[in-house]
C-alpha cells in the first residue's frame, strides 16, 4: 500500500526524534516557493507536486504564496483529487479562503497558541520599554559611553544632576500600581495578566463574553465595554485574533474616550490598529507610547513608526522560540497522522 503523499511547504527539523517516524509513514515532497506564479505553474505542469492527500504549511501560515484562494486551491486540487487536509503551524489563519476549502472538501487546521507564554514574555518587555525606556537608555550610552552624560543628553529639562527619570519630554514611571486593559483574555491574554499582575498592575480585561472558568491567583475585572475601558486604564494590550469584527477596532472614535497619556501594545494583528488614528494619537499626545509585534502592512513596517521615540518595535516574534517551532510542526505532523493514516477527525480544525 503507498504512502499518503504530503506536500512540506516551510522549514521543518525531520532529524528530530519525535519527528522520525513521519518520515517513514509519509510520502514527503519537499517544496521550496519562489513566487507566487512559479508555484501555480509548477502545480498546473510538474507531476511530482500531484496527487497529494496533505499539505504542511509551516511559517509563515500559507508559506508565502499569497492567499490560499479559490485559484490556487481549485488548481492543487484539480491535480490532487484526494487532497484532504492541510496544516498550518500557525495560530493565524487568514491566509487561507475558508470557503474555497470548504467547497473542495479540505481541513484546515491552525495550531493552538503554544507560544502563549512567549508572546506574553515580550508583552512584558514592551511593557516595561512603555514605561522605563531601558533600551533608549541603552542605545544612547553605547553611542555616549558615559553614564552621567548619556543620561543628561536625554534630558530635554537641564537638571543640576541627571537622575534619569526623564527620556526627552517623557516622564519615566514605574507600572507598579497602574492599571492595564487586556483585549482578548485566552491563554496568550492570561498568561500576560500573571506577568503584569507580578509587578504590580491591576488588571482589567475585555473580551465579547465574561471569561468564568480563569484560574488566576489574583483579582482580575472584567470590563464589557471597550470605551469605558480605555476610559480608565494606563496601558492597554491587545491579543486578539485579526478578522472583520477586529479591523480598525481602535480608531479615531475609541481613542477620544481614552485616558490622557495611554500606553498601547499590540501583539495580535497590525490592522486591529488604525494606522492614521494612532499616528495622530501619538502626535497629539493622547498616546504616549506605542508597542508593537505586528505590523499594518506585513511584513513590510511603516517607516514613521520607526522614526519616533516613544515606540518599541520587534519583527514579530513573540512566539519565536525554537520549542514553538518544533512543537508546532509536530502537532501539524500529528494531524496529518491522524486524517491520514489513522482515519481520525483532526484537532484544531477550522473547516
Amino acid at each position: 500500500m503507498s504512502k499518503p503523499r504530503v506536500l512540506l511547504i516551510g522549514d521543518i527539523d525531520l532529524s528530530l526524534h519525535s519527528h522520525a517516524r513521519y518520515s517513514s509513514n509519509f510520502e514527503l515532497i519537499d517544496y521550496k516557493i519562489t513566487t507566487r506564479e512559479r508555484f501555480l505553474e509548477d502545480f498546473s505542469t510538474n507531476s511530482e507536486y500531484f496527487r497529494l492527500n496533505g499539505i504542511f504549511s509551516g511559517w509563515p501560515a500559507g508559506g508565502g504564496v499569497g492567499k490560499f484562494d479559490s485559484e490556487l486551491v481549485g488548481l492543487i486540487k484539480l491535480n490532487s483529487p484526494d487532497l484532504k487536509i492541510i496544516t498550518t503551524c500557525a495560530v493565524g489563519y487568514d491566509a487561507f479562503d475558508l470557503t474555497a476549502l470548504k467547497e473542495h472538501g479540505i481541513t484546515l487546521t491552525n495550531t493552538p497558541s503554544l507560544g502563549a507564554e512567549d508572546v506574553a514574555d515580550l508583552v512584558l518587555w514592551h511593557t516595561l520599554e512603555s514605561f522605563r525606556y531601558f533600551s533608549k537608555f541603552q542605545n544612547h550610552l553605547a553611542e555616549y559611553p558615559n553614564t552621567v552624560e548619556s543620561r543628561g543628553i536625554l534630558e530635554n529639562q537641564k537638571y543640576k544632576y541627571p537622575f534619569g527619570h526623564i527620556y526627552h519630554q517623557h516622564k519615566i514611571e514605574s507600572p507598579r500600581g497602574k492599571r492595564v486593559g487586556i483585549c482578548g483574555f485566552g491563554k496568550i491574554g492570561q498568561n500576560v495578566a500573571k506577568r503584569l499582575d507580578t509587578i504590580g498592575m491591576e488588571i482589567l480585561y475585555y473580551s465579547r463574553n465574561e471569561v468564568k472558568d480563569a484560574q488566576l491567583p489574583f483579582k482580575f475585572t472584567y470590563q464589557p465595554n471597550l470605551k469605558e475601558l480605555v476610559a480608565e486604564v494606563d496601558l492597554l494590550v491587545l491579543s486578539l485574533p485579526g478578522n472583520s469584527s477586529t479591523f480598525h477596532l481602535i480608531d479615531e472614535a475609541l481613542l477620544q474616550h481614552a485616558k490622557d497619556g495611554i500606553r498601547i501594545i499590540n501583539v495580535g494583528r497590525g490592522p486591529i490598529i488604525d494606522f492614521k488614528a494612532i499616528v495622530n494619537a501619538l502626535d497629539s499626545g493622547r498616546v504616549q507610547f506605542l508597542g508593537v509585534d505586528v505590523f499594518y502592512r506585513e511584513p513590510e513596517v511603516e517607516e514613521e513608526l520607526l522614526k519616533r521615540d516613544n515606540i518599541s518595535f520587534t519583527p514579530h516574534i513573540g512566539s519565536s522560540t525554537a520549542r514553538v517551532f518544533n512543537e508546532t510542526a509536530e502537532f501539524c505532523l500529528k494531524n496529518l497522522e491522524k486524517v491520514l493514516i489513522k482515519g481520525e477527525s483532526a484537532e484544531s480544525a477550522i473547516v
